[in-house]
Parts: C-alpha cells; structure tokens; sequence
C-alpha cells in the first residue's frame, strides 16, 4: 500500500510538473509579444517557484526507495551478523565442553593407577601352607628279641639285626635311648619307640 501510495504521488508530481513546465513554455512565448509582461514576468516567476518546489519534491520521492532498499540491507547485515555472533558463541561452548571431556579423560587413567595399589595393599594374600613330604620309614638298626619284667618294670630285650650271639642281647627301659632310639613305653608284646620326630612300633620276634 505504502509503494502504491509512493508511486501514486510520483505520478502526480510528474503530471504537475509536465503541466507547469507546459504553462512556464506558454508565457515565455507570450511575453515576447506582449507590450506589458509585468504580471506575465510576475506569473512566470510564481510558477517557476512552484517547478523547482514540485522538482524537489520528486526527487525526495525518487530517493525514497533507495533509501528504503538501503535501510532493508542495512538491517539485513545486522541480522546475519547477530546469526554469526549466535553461532560463534555456540561453537565455542561446544569446543570448551569437548576440551573439558579430553581432560577427563585425561586424567581418568591416573586416578585408575591410584585406586589399583590401594586395593591390592587391602587383598588378604593366603600363603599355601607346604605340603609335607612323606617320610620314609626309619629302619630300625636292632630287633625286639622278647619283654622281660624285673622287680615289676618292664624291659625290652632288644639285639642287632645280625646278632648271633646271646651276649649281644641288651635289655632297655622306656626312656631310654639306644642308636637315636628311645623308647616310650612297652604294651604287651610290642614296644614303641620315638625316632627322627617319628615313632614306631616293634613287635617281639
């Protein structure tokens, strides 16, 4: 509507100006053969005020959309510059939270190193307990020949395993120790004897 209403009065102007341009003509021509031009010189003088004012007038007029055009891109810059500061600022909130990742992650690694001694200072360590080696039996150096009983002790009678003589019979009491033997005590037939942490039972032959 505002364009309309512009180029309407545009039109007007030039029609009027055309119109005082054609009277302007008009009087000069008539003032050549005129005897008394003073109200023609009058006359031609108010209308060629009124030709310069309707001029003017035209060419604000004609100015007046280029004024506008310029203002629309004046204001259209502005925009597209505030678009770029937005998006300036947003890329760098993005790269200032992408570098506060990598720092993170950066430092996740030595907080890893840090817990791990911490829990391996706090982890029971279960010793295997050594599994005893099976002893050999421990060969007795002499034979339990026979039990004798003297004033209510009893004695082992014991000789060498290649004895062949009686003298080589020797009699023992428990707590008595012969060759790294000793002998704890007698039941019945048999005599038990203690020897290298180890015991073992003898029976009469």
């Amino acid at each position: 509507m505002v364009l309309f209403a512009l180029g309407g009065t545009t039109f007007i102007s030039l029609k009027s100006v055309q119109v005082l341009s054609a009277e302007v003509s008009l009087l000069k021509t008539a003032l050549q053969g005129s005897p008394d031009i003073a109200p023609l010189q009058a006359q031609l003088t108010t209308l060629q005020q009124q030709f310069e004012a309707s001029r003017m007038q035209l060419g604000g007029m004609a100015d007046k959309p280029a004024i506008a055009a310029l203002q629309q891109k004046i204001e259209a810059l502005d925009k597209q510059q505030s678009e770029q500061a937005a998006s300036v600022t947003a890329l760098k909130n993005g790269l200032s939270s992408f570098q506060e990742q990598i720092r993170t992650l950066n430092q996740r690694p030595a907080n890893v190193a840090a817990v791990v001694p911490a829990v391996t200072s706090g982890t029971v360590v279960v010793k295997k307990k050594p599994i005893p080696k099976a002893q050999r039996p421990v060969t007795a150096p002499f034979v339990l020949t026979g039990i004798e009983r003297r004033g209510g002790i009893a004695f082992a009678a014991i000789a060498p395993q290649s004895a062949t003589q009686l003298t080589e019979i020797a009699l023992m009491e428990p707590g008595e120790t012969r060759q790294g033997w000793t002998l704890q005590s007698i039941t019945g037939q048999q005599a038990l004897f203690r020897v290298a942490g180890q015991t073992r039972t003898l029976t009469v032959r």
